[in-house]
């Protein structure tokens, strides 16, 4: 811009003559870019009303650039658009209020809370979509995580307003004004006493009305505040009744977000009164159109609140035969929560699901409820690619674990041996470190145990190199053993070990070495039963013991009873 033109506006600024007003305004009217921004920019500095208002007559034609020079000056219409508010022409009501919206002119609200009593005023209608697209401005901004220090300010702003809409709530007998309480319950929290006395008293005159908002106004403040209901420990009912009720996209999308998540215990105890949910009946409709995360929310809120069992079991089958994943996820995790035939089926259908996840969240569940083949299912699953199957399986197995297997190793017969010590071997991730440090012991009896143990898990391969120096192990006992468990490792190392130890200086040693050497010789025209066998005889002697009602561990048994059983101490169920 140049000097001239610059002087020229400063001049029309600071000028005490009101021509310069009308000036700046027809320069408005006949001309744009930057010659109408600095027009516009000298109407805003100018003192008094008449500059301010040749931009407020013209707001609805103004270019949006030049309508945010005002906007970004708070205050400077709040006058004139008030002058205009009170004015009986329809088009400057238009104007004034178009500008109070788009400026944020937050001030105005207690000037409509008059007008909204006032029957005699002429543009009820305006006034009331100014209401409320006003407070939802205003919520939108005092919830807006973009700047900090705004967002303080407006909070305290919405406050004041909530104070001033108040008496509108109290007085709805005498207006009937809807629009009044849709601001209202926009920009209100839960703890307001006044709308808690509304919801709970039905004889209020605003109590019909108020649930209706509640049920099926659009604004977002409206549906924050009505899922915000969920964590009241002292919920109204009819708060309670308008979330089971409500099934519009935006506020699916709020309630089911919030249960994301397992939900917290104040959540679930309200979950608990809603005894009937709209859009979780038998259409499942609703349910089928949600994204991950909301129907994963979905079924969370079915699971937790009050709704009959064979309703919510209905649509977890729905939901794990035509869900999406995160539906699945949800549906398989809250499952195990129901003591019910049709649940048990369930939780064997959701073996076959494709996620990982899925079948994780039901593994640990099999043998609980004696699914048929669950051992078998547990063990399969333990060599998952997918490292959550795994553990879960292995957390399902959990008393397959070398530590109790070793505890009661000596009271074991040599077939119960075998049989354990395959699944222990399977199932126990730590079990071949754990092995090696047996192997190391200092005790002479732990050396032997272990090396009988590795002999019956299968895993003297594994552990060849501590097997092959405790044949070198000053205690010919010791030697001995390692001689008889080398007998089972196919390996030219054992081999060449073996054939050293037949002129050993003892002969328990020679006898234990020659008989190994056998055993190698008889794998070779003979294997000696494969690995997977080992594992199928295993699983199916505890099976036999779960089908007679009875839990099995590892301790305390007697020799007679384990050569009957695969694993441990037999206990009542």
């Amino acid at each position: 811009m140049t000097t001239g033109i610059a002087k020229t506006f400063k001049t029309l600024a600071e000028s005490r003559n009101d021509g310069a007003v009308a000036i700046l305004g027809r320069i408005l009217d006949g001309q744009s870019g930057m010659l109408a921004r600095e027009a516009t920019n000298a109407l805003l500095a100018r003192s008094g009303k008449a500059a301010p208002r040749e931009i407020l007559v013209r707001w609805l034609r103004l270019d949006p650039s030049l309508r945010a020079l005002a906007a970004a000056k708070p205050g400077r219409l709040t006058g004139v658009s008030r002058d205009a508010l009170l004015a009986a022409d329809r088009p400057e009501c238009e104007s004034a209020a178009a500008a109070i919206l788009e400026c944020d002119d937050f001030e105005q609200f207690s000037l409509l809370a008059k007008l909204v009593e006032d029957d005699r005023y002429p543009h009820s209608d305006l006034v009331d979509n100014l209401l409320v697209s006003l407070a939802d401005r205003l919520y939108d901004g005092a919830t807006s995580l973009d700047n900090y220090v705004r967002q303080r300010e407006l909070q305290r702003v919405r406050n004041h307003t909530v104070e001033t809409l108040q008496p509108l709530v109290e007085r709805y007998g005498k207006h009937r004004r809807r629009p009044a309480l849709e601001a209202y319950c926009a920009l209100a929290r839960r703890e307001n006493s006044v709308l808690r006395r509304v919801l709970r008293e039905p004889r209020e005159a605003a109590h019909e009305e108020t649930c209706d908002v509640l049920l099926n106004c659009p604004l977002v403040g409206v549906i924050h505040l009505l899922v915000s209901f969920l964590d009241d420990p002292y919920a109204p009912l009819p708060a309670l009744e308008a979330l089971a009720r409500r099934y519009d996209r935006p506020f699916l999308k709020e309630l089911t977000g919030r249960l994301a998540s397992p939900p917290p215990r104040a959540v679930v105890e309200n979950l608990r009164r809603i005894e009937s949910i709209v859009w979780l009946g038998t259409d499942f409709a609703v349910i089928d159109d949600l994204d991950e995360v909301s129907q994963g929310g979905a079924v969370r809120l079915a699971a937790a609140s009050g709704m009959q069992k064979p309703e919510v079991l209905d649509l977890l089958e729905h939901v794990l035969t035509y869900g999406n994943v995160g539906g699945r996820r949800a549906a398989s995790n809250v499952l195990p929560g129901f003591d019910d035939p049709k649940a048990t089926e369930l939780l064997r259908k959701a073996l076959d699901d494709p996620d990982p996840e899925v079948q994780a969240n039901v593994l640990a569940h099999l043998r609980p409820r004696n699914v048929q083949g669950a051992l078998a299912t547990l063990v399969a699953m333990v060599e998952s690619p997918h490292d959550m199957v795994r553990e879960a399986a292995r957390e399902g197995l959990e008393e397959f674990n070398f530590e109790r297997y070793l505890r009661t190793f000596d009271s074991m017969d040599a077939d119960v041996r075998f049989t354990t010590g395959v699944l222990v071997k399977k199932v126990d991730p730590q079990a071949l470190h754990d092995l090696l440090r047996e192997l190391t012991a200092m005790s002479r009896t732990r050396r032997i145990r272990a090396l009988a143990a590795a002999e019956a898990m299968e895993a003297v391969v594994e552990v060849e190199e501590p097997i092959l120096e405790l044949l070198r192990d000053s205690d010919h006992m010791v030697r001995a053993a390692a001689a008889q468990a080398l007998g089972s490792c196919p390996t030219t190392a054992a081999r060449d070990a073996l054939r050293d130890a037949l002129l050993d200086r003892s002969v328990v040693v020679q006898e234990a070495a020659e008989n190994g050497l056998f055993r190698l010789a008889e794998q070779v025209r003979q294997q000696r039963g494969d690995h997977d066998l080992k594992t199928q005889n295993a699983i199916g002697a505890v099976e036999a013991t779960e089908k007679s009602g009875r839990t099995y561990v590892l301790d305390r048994l007697s020799a007679a009873t384990l050569a009957r059983l695969s694993l441990g101490e037999e206990a009542s169920r």
